[in-house]
């Protein structure tokens, strides 16, 4: 994880949560060593929001003595890409901020449907064409591989007891035993054993 985000000194990150996790948490975050995220929750809704916190991030960080601190974005997939206009907003904010990565999840890919205009199959690889790490949120074994599959930088492991947010109790399990599954996946796989 911290190859991944060099700026990192401890293996942690904020998670993005939703009217939470603003630019001055995340700001905070980084400075204590870990990776800070900035929740975007249901963009196509919050846009003007979003834009405000990415602002406070960037004033946050500006004294920063060593590089500058990455900005990370956390998106609810479900609501976020649920129409053409999603897509435009989410391709129009990362053209204009470039973070460093964004996290997706519920779900964390989502595939555009044949003829889509853009150029690209899904989110993640929407992300990928703007330089961005994408950190993808999953709570099972098939939605991890699908994300792997996708290109995905980092998996991050949701357990049911995490709640909502596309994790559905009946297909998850708990936080220990789907990392365990995760990393013996990831592990098994030789193009996906260095992704963290």
């Amino acid at each position: 994880f911290t190859r991944l985000f060099p700026s990192c000194t401890v293996p942690i990150m904020g998670a993005p949560m939703a009217d939470v996790s603003g630019g001055l948490l995340a700001s905070e975050t980084c400075r204590a060593g870990a990776l800070g995220s900035i929740g975007a929750g249901h963009h196509n809704k919050e846009a003007e929001c979003l834009e405000r916190e990415v602002q406070r991030f960037r004033k946050e960080t500006a004294s920063t003595t060593s590089s500058s601190p990455p900005l990370v974005v956390g998106f609810i997939c479900h609501s976020t890409f649920a129409s053409e206009d999603g897509w435009r907003l989410i391709e129009e904010f990362l053209s204009r901020h470039r973070p460093a990565a964004v996290q997706y999840f519920a779900p964390a890919v989502v595939k555009r449907e044949p003829g889509d205009k853009g150029g690209f199959t899904n989110n993640i690889d929407l992300a990928k064409r703007y330089g961005c790490r994408v950190i993808t949120q999953v709570g099972t074994e098939a939605d991890a591989i699908e994300a792997l599959e996708a290109g995905t930088d980092c998996i991050v492991a949701q357990g049911t007891e995490a709640g909502g947010h596309g994790c559905r109790s009946a297909l998850g399990s708990g936080t220990l035993s789907i990392a365990s599954r995760l990393v013996s996946i990831v592990r098994g796989n030789e193009k996906w054993k260095d992704i963290p």
